[in-house]
């Protein structure tokens, strides 16, 4: 039945897509971050629906279809992605023979580089903008709503170990910290009142999905998340009001081995798992240090010679007894080993540029908006959900093997696509620019887009509404 009710979607969101490109980016999107053929088990499973609203999307993109397409003009974070590709290149080419996933994984950071940088041609108004983040928020949320409703359901007994999508506990309990920043947003800014609610209610179930994932790293991201949420808002008192009361109800009515498993978080030396990923981390900086500028290669590390080979090393690690490495070996357990060990220093030396770079443009869309732009508030609230998402990687992230995870990549450059909007806004107010991009007011080019705008319009406030502070 999954099987064939997912066929007639696909028969339905085929020709919409084909009617426009933005529309089929948008589906692009969504079938990424929403792996439906993990929910399937027929005739559906093989069908691949992110390839094909891909090529969709890329077809029309290349014949000019999108009246409000624009052309491609680098950026910061354009510049920076196609020299970290360039890189990734490099370190496959060069990478040691026996990293049997070398060329599949450079090839899906590829697919994800190529994505993004269709986004500032193709994301060119603020409905676009939301319609991006409403699409990643379908997309991302669908498995913490299931989830969350299934520990609800269970009365907190239902433990989630993952999926094919995310990968194990922990990473799916990262991927959901880094979406409720985007939910809260589109909470406080949705213009119909059972919009604003099934926003802030998915919110919720994402959070106890990571409650039922008992991912420790899940916390200390929840953590971070919600003091950096507060810390950017107008109402900083009540706002940590909601978190203290959010925190204790957490606590109190969180089941005993969810409080067990956090409460080991102070024992983290003497824990297994943490010793093993000091184990990885010297071996991963071992590799490095052996190939600097290129690195092994894509998930070298997990090569069964490269990890023998540098099994007794101590890298830059030297200073954390450990024991032996085991002869099977292990993830990376950290973005930045990952990267230095795969990509090497110069990898690393991008990678972290590519982290950094959102809170520059974040800073620069502040000061850009300024403390009189009522009609651009909304933008400053967005910089800030989308910063509070990449801090959550950046710091969740460092126990994780998440480095080439597509919504990392995505929010970078949507910071940069909101900084360009924001741009043409200021400078349009003071009479810079008579002719500015197709935003807000363009007529959509075809009854695929109109459709898109009506949705687009109906979740989000118009720039001149009343708005809603996080």
């Amino acid at each position: 039945m999954r099987d064939l009710m997912l066929l007639g979607a696909l028969l339905i969101l085929v020709p919409l897509a084909l009617r426009s490109t933005f529309a089929a980016y948008l589906m692009w999107s969504w079938t990424a971050g929403v792996a439906i053929n993990t929910y399937v088990y027929g005739f559906m499973v093989a069908v691949p629906f992110n390839l094909i609203f891909a090529l969709i999307t890329l077809a029309l993109f290349v014949v000019g279809k999108d009246q409000q397409q624009c052309r491609f003009a680098a950026n910061r974070t354009t510049t920076l992605f196609l020299i970290f590709s360039s890189q990734a290149l490099l370190s496959a080419s060069l990478a040691y023979s026996s990293a049997l996933l070398n060329w599949e994984l450079c090839f899906n950071l590829l697919k994800i580089i190529l994505f993004c940088l269709l986004m500032p041609m193709l994301v060119t108004s603020r409905y676009r903008f939301h319609a991006m983040l409403i699409m990643l928020a379908l997309a991302y949320s669908f498995h913490g709503l299931l989830e969350g409703l299934k520990f609800l359901a269970s009365g907190g007994a239902h433990h989630w170990l993952g999926n094919a999508k995310f990968g194990d506990n922990n990473h799916a309990a990262l991927v959901m910290v880094m979406i409720v920043p985007i939910l809260l947003y589109l909470f406080h800014y949705s213009a119909r009142r059972w919009v604003r609610w099934s926003f802030l209610g998915v919110a919720g179930a994402t959070v106890l999905s990571v409650v039922s994932t008992n991912s420790r790293g899940g916390l200390v991201s929840l953590a971070v998340m919600a003091v950096w949420m507060a810390l950017h808002s107008r109402r900083k008192a009540m706002n940590f009001a909601v978190v203290a009361i959010a925190a204790f109800l957490l606590l109190a009515l969180a089941p005993d081995a969810w409080t067990e498993r956090m409460d080991s978080i102070q024992f983290a030396e003497k824990d297994a798992s943490f010793i093993g990923r000091v184990v990885a981390w010297k071996i991963s900086s071992a590799i490095a240090l052996a190939n600097p500028l290129v690195g092994g290669g894509f998930r070298s590390l997990q090569a069964y010679d490269v990890w023998d080979q540098f099994r007794y090393a101590q890298g830059f690690m030297g200073m954390f007894a450990t024991p032996d490495a085991d002869l099977v070996p292990h993830a990376a357990h950290s973005i930045y080993f990952e990267i230095v060990s795969d990509l090497g220093f110069v990898g690393l030396l991008l990678f972290l540029l590519i982290l950094y770079s959102p809170f520059v443009l974040r800073r620069q869309i502040v000061r850009l908006i300024g403390k009189s732009a009522a009609d651009l508030a909304w933008a400053r609230d967005a910089a800030n959900a989308l910063s509070a998402s990449m801090l959550v990687y950046a710091i969740g992230g460092a126990a994780l093997s998440a480095s080439y995870f597509e919504l990392m990549y995505i929010i970078a450059m949507l910071l940069q696509v909101l900084k360009i909007q924001v741009a043409q806004r200021v400078a349009q107010r003071a009479g810079e620019a008579p002719e500015i991009a197709p935003g807000d007011d363009a007529r959509p080019a075809s009854a695929a887009q109109s459709v898109l705008r009506q949705h687009a319009l109906m979740t989000i406030h118009r720039p001149d509404s009343e708005h809603v502070q996080s």
